[in-house]
């Protein structure tokens, strides 16, 4: 409850767009929530054959109504700002729930990356709730033909003056670090029985695939896994 009525923390996002036949239709699919601002109320229409949506919010800055654009077209923020986003991934069991495994490897396949990405992997085993570290990473594609190095020409024609976006096919990231001891277990974080990975990306660029690589390893029965 604020004091212009009642604010909402999020947005839930649903895709209803699934593959479906004539005898049964596929429920939505979940594809996560929006959130950083204090929505009070959404609303579409169409403004000159154009499909457009808004969401009115309080601001958390001075309290006052603001008229936000739902767009998802734009690549940054009204600041021109690279936006910050994140997912988390299913808990991976690797086809085998009671089996030991040692975190080894990633690969997350890129593309339409414009400008510059920077991009943060944490990880954490079984049920876990706190994130540990991975890898940082961070690279560039040229946004248009004046960033070109080699040759800065600008290209002012239309259809010329976009670079393109670019991909990174794989981005590959090594074995976890020298892992830490979890609190109540203690055991390395590097072992478990299944993994969740949390990816954190500011910049623009889309997430083809994500695969992890983990290895299993011999377990003794009623063998704790200390930390030595």
């Amino acid at each position: 409850m604020t004091d212009v009525g009642v604010a909402f923390k999020g947005i839930a996002v649903l895709d209803f767009d699934l593959i479906s036949s004539l005898q049964e239709k596929s429920p939505p699919a979940w594809e996560g929530m929006l959130n950083g601002e204090d929505i009070l109320q959404l609303f579409s229409g169409d403004f000159g054959g154009r499909d457009r949506a808004f969401a009115v919010v309080r601001s958390r800055v001075d309290g006052s109504i603001q008229v936000w654009e739902l767009d998802a077209s734009t690549r940054h923020d009204n600041t021109d700002s690279r936006v910050e986003w994140f997912f988390e991934t299913p808990a991976w069991t690797f086809g085998k729930e009671f089996e030991l495994k040692r975190l080894d490897g990633l690969e997350i396949w890129l593309d339409r990356i414009y400008g510059t990405v920077e991009l943060t992997v944490e990880y954490r085993p079984d049920g876990a709730t706190c994130w540990n570290f991975w890898n940082r990473t961070k690279f560039c594609s040229a946004r248009t033909t004046c960033e070109n190095v080699v040759e800065n020409i600008c290209y002012p024609q239309e259809g010329y003056a976009v670079q393109g976006e670019g991909d990174k096919f794989s981005l590959n990231f090594p074995t976890p670090p020298a892992p830490d001891c979890q609190t109540l277990n203690n055991r390395p974080t590097n072992l478990g029985f299944q993994f969740q990975l949390r990816v954190t990306i500011k910049g623009w660029c889309r997430v083809r695939g994500v695969m992890v690589f983990a290895i299993p390893v011999q377990k003794a029965p009623f063998d704790r896994m200390e930390c030595s």
